[in-house]
């Protein structure tokens, strides 16, 4: 397996994360950023693994740019968060194509245990495999799908998740009680939830709206949360505690089979976040 490989982009925190691990792996990385003076040819020639760790509102277009240097034994690695217009982009391009997506923050220190999900397209060969086998050598846990159905999974496990984080966040804002008050009188299971929404400000605002906004699904994810949140809020102005009740049970039915999971998996992150404070 030849180990060259250029990050476009790999300047950035993701693709600072990726060079650092290729070169732990015994890759010789070649940085590229957008005002570098770098001719796309060399690199091209130089590297038969081009990763593209860029703003997804510029990812496809990238795409497009460099395509007509990408043969056959190249593979095109793209790291975007939204699948649909990449894969267009790379489906006119002659390179193997990787369309994966590393469901991790740059604050991680491994793929140890941390989700990959790679989208199958007719251009992934024998090279994009070995590279797979890389990831899953490191750890990584690997899903297949394919690119249509990632952005429609992605408006749930992203789009939804973000926004009822950001609603938290702008809920406490607007309560107008001083945030020290609230912090201090969680108990450690919304210390977590806290943690959630301040791990999600902690990074850059430009990032989650291009996840959210350029996700063809990702208006009617938000249409299904405001309904939810419409009904649990019309039960509530009734003190309709029978209906909410009844919400409540129609959720719990539908992830029964994951409920006993969740109980251990949140019990253990409570426990160490009491640890962490003694």
């Amino acid at each position: 397996m030849e180990k060259s490989i250029a990050i476009i982009g790999g300047g950035g925190r993701l693709g600072s994360w990726f060079r650092r691990f290729f070169e732990a792996e015994g890759f010789e990385v070649t940085v590229v950023e957008f005002d570098d003076g770098q001719k796309k040819e060399d690199i091209a020639d130089k590297n038969k693994y081009i990763l593209f760790a860029t703003p997804h509102r510029v990812t496809p277009e990238l795409i497009g740019q460099w395509g007509s240097l990408l043969t056959s034994d190249h593979v095109l690695v793209d790291l975007s968060s939204v699948k649909t217009f990449t894969a267009i982009a790379c489906s006119r391009v002659s390179a193997e194509s990787l369309l994966i997506h590393p469901m991790w923050s740059p604050q991680v220190t491994s793929m140890t245990g941390q989700a990959l999900v790679v989208c199958g397209t007719p251009k992934i060969g024998t090279k994009s495999a070995s590279l797979l086998q890389i990831f899953e050598a490191a750890g990584a846990r690997l899903t297949y799908t394919n690119p249509d159905e990632h952005d429609q999974i992605m408006s749930m496990i992203q789009v939804v998740s973000h926004a009822s984080l950001l609603a938290i966040g702008l809920a406490h804002k607007r309560s107008q009680l001083p945030l020290d008050t609230l912090l201090h009188s969680e108990s450690p299971v919304y210390r977590m939830i806290s943690a959630m929404v301040g791990r999600m400000l902690s990074h850059q605002a430009d990032l989650y709206a291009d996840i959210a906004t350029l996700n063809p699904y990702g208006a009617e994810g938000i249409r299904m949360l405001s309904e939810a949140v419409s009904e649990i809020e019309l039960m509530i102005r009734n003190n309709d505690s029978e209906g909410y009740a009844k919400l409540f049970t129609s959720a719990q039915a539908h992830r029964a089979s994951s409920i006993p999971e969740a109980v251990r998996d949140s019990a253990a992150m409570i426990e160490a976040l009491v640890k962490h404070d003694r």
